[in-house]
C-alpha cells in the first residue's frame, strides 16, 4: 500500500499534465474563486454591539457544557464543536485556482485550498490534533486504514493521494505567522493568490472586512477537458459549452466578478462590481436605463421599505422563443387563451409594460402596516393593459355568476372610478362582513395593485403628482441620493431610523434569548453577558444611518453598492421593523383558520351554520381576542382529536361558546 500512493500520484499528475496541456501556458495560478474574511471580531466594530460581541464570544463554553446535561452525548463531540466555533470566528481564506502550467497536484491542473488564521503554534497544533482525532475516528468505526504520509510538497503537513489529486492538511507556517490549511489538487504557493488585496471601496476610513473575487474563465480549461473527454459524438456538451461562453461563464472574456465588504468610520459599506458585464445585458436580462426622478417621485416621501428598479423583460420573449423551438406548444396555448378571453398575454399584457416596478410600504398608504404595501409597475400602453385587465375581470364575473351554489352571490369584482381620476378594480363580497377588498388601480402610466382600496387611490395620487413631494424629498433617501444615485436602475431603501422603533422589540427577544442561552445553568457567577443589547436611544440616535442599496452602471460594468449602519443590532433592527407591519397580519390569519376550523367544522358542517362562521371570522379579523383564538384553537384540535389517536375531549364546541370573547 505505501508503494502504491506515490505510483498513483505520479499518474495521476501525468494525466491531469495531458488533459491540461491543450490550455495555454501562464506564470502565475489563475483564480476562479478567491474569499477572504478577516475574522468575526473584524466584523463586529461598533462599540454598540460590544455585549453582543462578549455573549458570542461565550457560546463554545455553553457548548461545553452539554454532554452533561444530555443523556449519551459523547464529550468529544462537544469539543469539537467548540472547535467549529471558535475555527470558523477566525481568520481564513478560500480560494479555487488553475495551474496548468505546473499541474503537479493532479486534479487537472485545478486546486483548492481552505485556509484559518491562528494566534500561535499551540492554537494550530490543536487544530491539527483534532483533525487527526476525526480521522482515527472514521478509521475505528469503519474498520479500515486511512493511507497518510508526511507531505512532500508542505512542512508539518500530511497527503494522501485522492483519485483525481493529491490531498494535503495540517499546520503551515507563513511570514505572517502559523496557518491551518487544507490544500487538494494542484497548488503550487497557496499565498501567492492573496497575494494583492481587492481593493473595491474608495471611501475614507475604509477597512475591508470581507472579499470576494471569481474570474470564470479560469473554468475554460476544464471545459475544453470535458469536451475532449466526450469526443466528437457529443455534440450536446459542445452546444452547452457555446452557450455557456455566449453567456460569459466560459472563454477568454468570461464574466468576472468582485464584492468588497467592511467599515468607515461611519457606516458599514458593500460593494459588488459585474465586470465589463455591459456587452451581455440582454442574456443576463440586465436593465440598462437608468430610473428617472418622475418614477422615484411616485414613491411618496414618508416611505419606510422601498425596492425600486428596471426590469428587461426580453428574457420572457426570449424563453417563449426557445420552447417553442423545443416543441412546446406555446403558441397554441397562448391562442387558447386569446380565443376564450379576447386577451393577448404578449401584447396586451407583456409588450405593455413599461420596465420600471417598485414595492414599498408607506405611511401615506395606510399608516405602516403591512395594509400599507403597494406594488406598482409603468405601462406604456394603457390601454391595451387595461382593457385586457377589465375583460379578464368581467369573465371572471361571468364565471363566478354561472356558479350554482351560494358563495357565488357574495363574490364580486367591481370596477369604479376615483374622484382623482384613477381606474380601480376591487373585489368585494357584497353582503357578508368580509375584511378584504384587494384593489387595482389604473393611471396614464402605472399599474397599482393593493390590499385595499385606501392603499390603491393613495398610491394612484401620489403617481399622478397629487401626493406629497416624493420620495427625493426624504432627507435621508435624498443625502445619498445625491451623492451615488445618478443612473442607478435600481434602489432599495429601509429607513432605518424610522423602522427601528417597530424592530426593537424583537431585538429584546433575540438579546434575552442568546444571553439566557450563554448563561450556565450549573453556576451563576461562571458566565454573565450582562445586558447584552443597549437601550433603544442608545442604539438608535440622530446618526442612525439608513439602509440602502444601489445598482448603477459605471460604463461596462454593473455596480452595486451598499450603505448600513455601522451596529449589527442597528441593521437587524431595521429590518425587522419592515418584516414586523406583517405580524398582526398574520395574527390575524391564525385567529381566522383557527375559528374557521372550530366554526365551520373544519369545512364539513352544513352551510346553514358557516353565514354565523363568517360573521365570527369578520369579528375576529377586526378586534383580535387572544383568550378568543386560543378557544377557537381547542376547539379545532378536537376536531383532530380522533384522527390523532389522542382519544382526549380537549373542548366540546359548546364548552368552547361560554368562554369569555371580548
Amino acid at each position: 500500500m505505501q508503494r502504491l500512493i506515490p505510483a498513483s500520484a505520479g499518474c495521476a499528475m501525468l494525466l491531469s499534465g495531458a488533459f491540461a496541456a491543450p490550455a495555454a501556458a501562464q506564470t502565475v495560478a489563475q483564480p476562479f474563486l478567491v474569499f477572504e474574511h478577516k475574522g468575526l471580531d473584524s466584523m463586529i466594530v461598533d462599540s454598540r454591539d460590544q455585549g453582543l460581541r462578549r455573549a458570542l464570544a461565550m457560546l463554545p463554553d455553553r457548548i461545553g457544557e452539554l454532554p452533561s446535561e444530555i443523556d449519551d452525548m459523547p464529550p468529544e463531540v462537544a469539543g469539537l464543536m467548540q472547535l467549529f466555533l471558535r475555527t470558523i470566528a477566525k481568520p481564513a481564506r478560500v480560494a479555487l485556482i488553475y495551474d496548468g502550467e505546473n499541474p503537479t497536484g493532479g486534479f487537472f491542473g485545478y486546486g483548492f485550498v481552505a485556509s484559518v488564521e491562528c494566534a500561535n503554534e499551540a492554537e494550530v497544533e490543536e487544530l491539527r490534533d483534532a483533525v487527526l482525532g476525526i480521522v482515527s475516528m472514521i478509521e475505528h468505526e469503519n474498520g479500515m486504514e486511512i493511507p497518510l504520509e508526511d507531505s512532500t510538497r508542505f512542512d508539518n503537513m500530511q497527503e494522501m493521494m485522492l483519485p483525481v489529486g493529491l490531498l494535503s492538511f495540517g499546520p503551515r507556517e507563513t511570514d505572517n505567522g502559523w496557518r491551518y490549511e487544507i490544500v487538494v489538487g494542484t497548488v503550487n504557493d497557496p499565498d501567492q493568490v492573496f497575494a494583492e488585496p481587492l481593493d473595491l471601496v474608495d471611501a475614507g476610513g475604509f477597512e475591508s472586512t470581507m472579499s470576494m473575487q471569481m474570474d470564470f474563465s479560469a473554468m475554460t480549461p476544464l471545459s475544453r477537458i470535458v469536451t475532449n473527454m466526450a469526443g466528437d459524438g457529443s455534440p450536446q456538451v459542445r452546444e452547452i459549452t457555446a452557450k455557456l461562453e455566449e453567456m460569459g461563464l466560459l472563454g477568454d472574456d468570461a464574466l468576472r466578478i468582485g464584492f468588497q465588504s467592511g467599515t468607515t468610520r461611519k457606516m458599514a459599506m458593500t460593494r459588488m462590481v459585474m465586470h465589463d458585464v455591459a456587452e451581455r445585458a440582454d442574456l443576463w436580462s440586465l436593465p440598462t436605463d437608468a430610473l428617472k426622478s418622475s418614477e422615484l417621485d411616485a414613491i411618496p416621501s414618508d416611505v419606510f421599505g422601498l425596492t425600486i428598479g428596471r426590469a428587461n423583460f426580453s428574457s420572457i420573449d426570449n424563453a417563449l422563443a426557445e420552447m417553442a423551438e423545443y416543441g412546446v406548444p406555446v403558441e397554441d396555448a397562448l391562442d387558447e387563451f386569446e380565443d376564450m378571453t379576447g386577451v393577448d398575454l404578449v401584447d396586451d399584457i407583456l409588450h405593455s409594460l413599461g420596465g420600471t416596478f417598485a414595492f414599498y410600504n408607506a405611511e401615506a398608504t395606510g399608516g405602516g402596516s403591512l395594509l400599507s404595501s403597494v406594488v406598482m409597475m409603468t405601462i406604456e400602453d394603457q390601454k391595451a393593459f387595461g382593457g385586457a385587465m377589465h375583460r379578464l375581470t368581467n369573465i371572471a364575473n361571468d364565471i363566478i355568476a354561472e356558479e350554482a351554489d351560494m358563495p357565488a352571490e357574495y363574490v364580486r369584482f367591481d370596477s369604479w372610478t376615483d374622484t382623482s381620476g384613477a381606474e380601480l378594480i376591487t373585489l368585494r363580497f357584497p353582503g357578508l362582513p368580509v375584511p378584504l377588498e384587494l384593489s387595482m388601480a389604473f393611471t396614464d402610466d402605472w399599474f397599482i395593485a393593493a390590499p385595499t382600496p385606501q392603499a390603491a387611490v393613495a398610491a394612484a395620487r401620489q403617481a399622478m403628482g397629487k401626493g406629497d413631494d416624493g420620495l427625493t424629498s426624504n432627507p435621508r433617501f435624498a443625502s445619498m441620493y445625491k451623492e451615488y444615485g445618478e443612473g442607478a436602475t435600481s434602489f432599495q431603501f429601509i429607513d432605518t431610523p424610522r423602522t427601528i422603533r417597530a424592530g426593537y422589540p424583537v431585538l429584546t427577544l433575540i438579546g434575552s434569548g442568546l444571553s439566557n442561552l450563554v448563561r450556565s445553568p450549573h453556576d451563576s457567577d461562571r458566565r454573565n453577558p450582562g445586558m447584552i443589547l443597549p437601550l433603544y436611544h442608545d442604539l438608535a440616535n440622530a446618526d442612525t444611518v439608513p439602509t440602502m442599496k444601489i445598482t448603477r452602471w459605471e460604463g461596462d460594468d454593473l455596480v452595486t453598492t451598499s450603505f448600513a449602519d455601522r451596529s449589527l443590532w442597528v441593521q437587524t433592527g431595521g429590518a425587522a421593523g419592515v418584516a414586523s407591519a406583517a405580524l398582526p397580519l398574520l395574527a390575524v390569519g391564525v385567529g381566522v383558520a383557527a375559528v374557521a376550523g372550530n366554526e365551520m367544522n373544519l369545512g364539513m358542517g352544513d352551510w346553514q351554520d358557516q353565514p354565523m362562521a363568517l360573521v365570527e371570522m369578520a369579528r375576529r379579523s377586526f378586534f383580535v381576542d387572544p383568550i378568543a383564538e386560543m378557544t377557537a384553537v381547542l376547539g379545532a384540535m378536537q376536531q383532530f382529536g380522533p384522527q390523532l389517536g389522542t382519544g382526549t375531549d380537549l373542548l366540546t364546541p359548546a364548552e368552547a361558546r361560554i368562554l369569555p370573547l371580548r
